[in-house]
């Protein structure tokens, strides 16, 4: 019995020291730099950053200021993270393959989810679930300029998407997003209203085929409450992303604040037709993100 108790004592301490050698030693710039490069052969336009990389107990890496852009737009985020810790998921003894769990830091929130690889590479394809908590669209300071508009608000959302190599916008999923406590300024005055402002927007949305096709779509705000249908059709990269081309209906019920903004229900009458004396109307939305086409049905 004290043969085998040494055995265990001695196998315990080689672990602890290798564990301690592999952290004091660990290639942090070799794998920088193949994190880096492995982002750009699943899809060459993306470009990744990455401060740095170490290890964390028992068998993960933390990555600290990690950045997604564009290699074509050096100064345009997709997106950036304070931290991204990765460990190994209990999926790939089901799946067999590369799983892992992650938990992210970025924008005043936390993204945290599994992603699974259905080959031995990092180069995709791949499928993910992801839960958004709290992040805040505001502190995304590249949304203006993909979006050609300023928003702001909280987001919450559960993610399924799945992602074959060469392109992000290529791939496929579903969504519940709930966005609370925001706005959408306009680039230019919209019924006498700079911005929406809104309570609440309430979204299920499914990607396909670089379409995003909206399952329910619900906001309320103080000038206005409403549903949103419709398609958009996503431009065939991030360089373009402006482009994208919309399909969406509005069916919306104005409240007296926007009434008292117009000057009275009289000109909302006058605005949008003797149909919406009870502050109802529907609108039409085409063109594309950067230039949306608005008529009043």
């Amino acid at each position: 019995m004290k043969k085998y108790k040494r055995l265990l004592g001695y196998i315990l301490f080689a672990a602890i020291l290798t564990a301690v050698l592999l952290y004091w030693r660990f290639p942090s710039e070799a794998v920088r730099q193949y994190l880096q490069a492995a982002a750009g052969r699943f899809d060459p336009h993306l470009a990744v950053t990455v401060h740095d990389v170490r290890p964390v107990l028992p068998f993960g890496l933390e990555i600290s200021k990690a950045e997604l852009g564009l290699k074509e737009r050096p100064g345009l985020s997709l997106f950036k993270a304070d931290s991204f810790v990765v460990m190994p998921s209990l999926r790939v003894l089901v799946l067999g393959r590369p799983a892992f769990r992650f938990d992210c830091k970025a924008y005043g929130g936390e993204i945290q989810g599994v992603i699974s690889f259905k080959k031995y590479s990092l180069e995709g394809p791949f499928d993910t679930e992801i839960q958004v908590n709290s992040v805040r669209l505001g502190r995304h300071l590249s949304l203006k300029e993909l979006f050609k508009r300023e928003m702001t608000g909280e987001i919450n959302a559960t993610v399924n998407y799945t992602c074959s190599k060469g392109n992000f916008l290529l791939g496929g999923g579903s969504g519940d997003i709930s966005v609370s406590n925001g706005s959408i300024r306009f680039a230019q005055p919209f019924l006498n209203m700079e911005s929406f402002d809104f309570e609440r927007l309430d979204a299920k949305i499914v990607l396909e085929e670089q379409r995003i096709s909206l399952d329910s779509f619900d906001f309320k705000g103080k000038q206005m409450e409403g549903k949103v249908s419709g398609t958009i059709h996503l431009s065939p990269n991030f360089e373009s992303f402006a482009r994208s081309n919309l399909n969406l209906t509005v069916a919306a019920k104005a409240f007296p604040s926007l009434f008292k903004e117009m000057g009275g229900l009289l000109d909302v009458t006058r605005f949008l037709g003797q149909g919406s004396k009870d502050g109802s109307f529907t609108i039409t939305i085409r063109g594309t993100v950067a230039q949306p086409r608005i008529s009043f049905g």
